[in-house]
């Protein structure tokens, strides 16, 4: 019952409760849960605004995990959803799902297989799918510094918004190398950079670079300091090839 109510809740705040990203691709690595625990945890944020003076402008923003971790296997649930309007008109309006699975074949290695789930007007995406799978590696572990790489294949189908709806389906390799640093106990710092070459044409490739400030603020809240670099060779039509964006949020943990 216990479990049933935590998927309750992270099912209600991503369904009801919406958010502004640019971003086409997800950092799994910013959103896992560090522990050495095993057991249920997860994670839901939130932030909005709303102003009314010549122009009405609505902005909200939610975010949500749940993770099961056991003496080898993690699951991983995560979604967002994101929302910009402006005098009614809706300026971003975009959703994702992604779900994984992680097993621990040594101290080192890990196998880990997904899937994903995305839309994004604002960049022409109507409809993209995921599917990888890989392995990840562990190369440092300790109290203050973890670092991985993973090297995963994927495949993806996406269908464009544009007025020729124009479909792809491609694999793709999925390459990230992340690292955490905590330098004191209540503050943690997550950079991770994620290479998606098409593994028939390597000048197709999608670039990701997050960092970020997380500052533990009691037991269970977070406050983070984001700063994403997303870089596409072929976006989708008439998008552009490089986005930025600079954000803060307050995350509960439970």
């Amino acid at each position: 019952m216990k479990y049933f109510s935590l998927i309750s809740v992270f099912l209600f705040f991503l369904i009801f409760n919406p958010g502004q990203s640019n971003a086409q691709l997800l950092n799994v690595e910013s959103m896992r849960i560090r522990t050495d625990t095993t057991g249920w945890f997860g994670e839901v944020g939130l932030s909005g605004s709303y102003i009314e003076s010549e122009s009405t402008v609505l902005q909200a923003d939610a975010r949500g995990l749940i993770e099961y971790k056991g003496k080898k296997s993690l699951i991983l649930l995560l979604g967002n959803y994101n929302l910009l309007t402006g005098d009614g008109k809706s300026l971003v309006d975009n959703y994702m799902l992604h779900l994984r699975y992680n097993y621990k074949i040594t101290k080192w290695l890990r196998w880990e297989v997904f899937g994903q789930y995305q839309q994004n007007e604002i960049l022409s995406i109507n409809q993209r799918i995921l599917v990888g799978t890989g392995p990840r590696y562990k190369l440092a572990d300790n109290k203050k510094l973890r670092i991985y790489l993973g090297t995963l294949v994927m495949r993806e189908f996406e269908r464009e918004s544009n007025p020729e709806r124009t479909m792809h389906d491609d694999y793709r390799f999925s390459n990230y190398l992340s690292f955490n640093f905590t330098p004191v106990p209540n503050l943690e710092i997550v950079s991770t950079t994620y290479y998606q070459p098409q593994t028939s044409y390597f000048p197709d490739y999608r670039l990701l670079n997050q960092n970020s400030l997380n500052f533990k603020v009691g037991k269970h809240f977070v406050f983070s300091v984001n700063y994403v670099m997303a870089y596409d060779s072929r976006p989708a039509f008439e998008i552009v090839n490089r986005t930025t964006n600079l954000s803060s949020g307050l995350a509960y943990k439970f």
